[in-house]
């Protein structure tokens, strides 16, 4: 379970950054 966290959590956490980006 805790890989599955770090799989879903990355590419959220890399959206996030990219939204941060785009609407800064």
């Amino acid at each position: 379970i805790a890989l599955w966290l770090v799989m879903w959590w990355k590419p959220v956490h890399f959206v996030v950054t990219l939204s941060k980006l785009f609407f800064a």
